[in-house]
């Protein structure tokens, strides 16, 4: 979806935020997955990643334009998951949290997430509730413990 790309675009602004996927990711050996989530980051190698997953739309027709062809807003339900690998002497639960909180700033600065003109039913134009961030903990991810978050984002589009 045109979202997702938005989505993508605002998460790659973010500085050491690591590996970014557009879609979730799967490895069923230790070289896919440091293929696809290892990153370097202050000259140390570790886990670190982010992907995003559609899980669902609601529609509504909220009008007519000019033409007389009805026009749709589309509300996206979309998860983005962030794992980063944990190593206690270096505090990485604060490192963590403290990007969790700017992949979620830089949602909500999107400029191309938030278009303001969706209103007025102008088509193609982006807005986007709140996102929250439902989920911050430790899981297992390919046999290393990591940290794990989810932000939930509900852009809309009117098509």
């Amino acid at each position: 979806t045109g979202a997702r790309a938005k989505i993508l675009a605002a998460l790659d602004t973010v500085s050491n935020v690591g590996e970014t996927h557009d879609y979730e990711r799967f490895a069923d050996d230790w070289a896919t997955l440091l293929s696809l989530f290892k990153v370097t980051v202050a000259s140390v190698d570790h886990l670190r990643g982010w992907t995003i997953a559609l899980e669902g739309t609601d529609s509504e027709m909220i009008g007519f334009g000019l033409s007389g062809a009805e026009v749709e807003e589309i509300t996206y339900r979309v998860r983005v998951r962030g794992i980063m690998s944990v190593d206690d002497a270096t505090a990485t639960q604060k490192t963590f949290e403290a990007l969790i909180l700017s992949v979620k700033q830089a949602f909500e600065t999107a400029t191309a997430l938030h278009d303001n003109d969706l209103a007025q039913g102008a088509s193609g134009r982006f807005a986007m509730a709140p996102v929250q961030i439902p989920v911050i903990d430790l899981r297992q991810f390919g046999g290393v413990l990591c940290h794990y978050g989810e932000l939930l984002l509900q852009p809309q589009e009117v098509v």
